[in-house]
């Protein structure tokens, strides 16, 4: 058996063909300053690799001969003293539901369970809390989202921290506060699926950004690469590391920002009717003016049948009159 008293463990190193992961004890906490990733620890899951570390029971053995492969990782157990236990972990063994062991400097092929096994060895994801953005609505000033050729800007009122701007490819309109916070809170809920840390930060080529900016803090920069093989490859402004993340928490962010991109509709410009100017031709002509002979101006008497007759000479000269003022006609009794 492999016994460590539990309280006097203050590091454990994990050494595998990919990465060295470090624990050490500072007071009664546990922190992994090896890979020094600056996010949430994930307590229960170091809490039950420590207590793997101090007792471990196998289940089974190898049978002579058996072939075990390679033990490709080392786990030291140091306490506060300086003694040191070394447990080297193999491959999956043949027979039992768990991996070939060595303990210390022992020749002896044993089988831990797949139980002690993933408790004792965790991947480095489980390790931490994958929530990788943590932000405070009150302190954001703005969210900027680059996705897909759409540019999307929400900006809070410097007058009315309740008021918010949306512009998407250079048209502004007004957005509501409860759609602001709900995207968020999408945001503060979006987790990496898992580190890749044999890639360097600066090999991602970023298809997609968001950033935002708060008050007295630097900006938060998320940028993602395009779809590779059902994933994303991510980095974010102050980790030094390459993530990996699922296309479904891509598509919820996607899909939230839905409510932002449907602009409402430009109203119509009013339509001024022309008042066309009349030509020449529209033009009214001025009432004819009445010619009378000169020598007919006195009125013939009437008759007994009460008809009004008026001698003309053509060849007497006329005497032109203009139009009434209320344009009627005088007719001669």
């Amino acid at each position: 058996e492999w016994t460590v008293e539990k309280d006097a463990i203050n590091q454990i190193q994990i050494q595998r063909p990919d990465v060295l992961v470090v624990l050490t004890k500072e007071g009664e906490d546990w922190r992994v300053t090896s890979p020094a990733i600056t996010l949430e620890l994930q307590k229960t899951t170091i809490d039950n690799l420590v207590a793997a570390a101090s007792s471990l029971k196998p289940v089974d053995y190898a049978d002579a001969g058996q072939s075990t492969g390679n033990f490709d990782t080392t786990i030291t157990v140091t306490t506060g003293d300086g003694q040191m236990r070394v447990l080297h972990l193999g491959q999956p063994s043949v027979h039992t539901d768990g991996c070939y062991v060595k303990f210390d400097d022992s020749d002896k092929v044993l089988v831990l369970s797949r139980a002690d096994m993933e408790k004792i060895n965790p991947p480095v994801r489980d390790l931490y809390s994958l929530y990788v953005m943590e932000f405070d609505q009150e302190t954001i000033e703005q969210i900027t989202v680059s996705h897909d050729g759409t540019e999307l800007v929400l900006a809070r009122d410097a007058a009315d921290v309740d008021k918010w701007q949306r512009t998407v490819n250079g048209k502004s309109a007004a957005t509501t506060l409860n759609d602001v916070e709900e995207f968020v809170y999408t945001l503060n809920a979006f987790q990496v699926d898992n580190f890749l840390l044999s890639e360097a930060v600066d090999t991602l080529q970023a298809a997609s950004t968001i950033t935002v900016n708060q008050t007295g803090k630097d900006p938060v920069v998320l940028s993602l690469s395009a779809e590779i093989d059902g994933a994303y490859k991510a980095v974010i402004s102050g980790l030094p590391y390459v993530f990996s993340v699922k296309t479904d928490e891509i598509s919820n962010i996607v899909s939230d920002m839905q409510v932002f991109l449907e602009m409402p509709a430009e109203e119509a410009p009013e339509t001024v009717e022309e008042v066309s100017t009349p030509t020449d031709s529209a033009t009214p002509t001025a009432p004819e003016s009445l010619v009378i002979p000169s020598d007919a101006v006195e009125t013939a008497a009437p008759a007994d049948n009460a008809a009004v007759a008026s001698e003309v000479v053509e060849t007497s000269p006329v005497v032109v009159l203009p139009p009434p003022a209320n344009a009627t006609t005088n007719t001669a009794e």
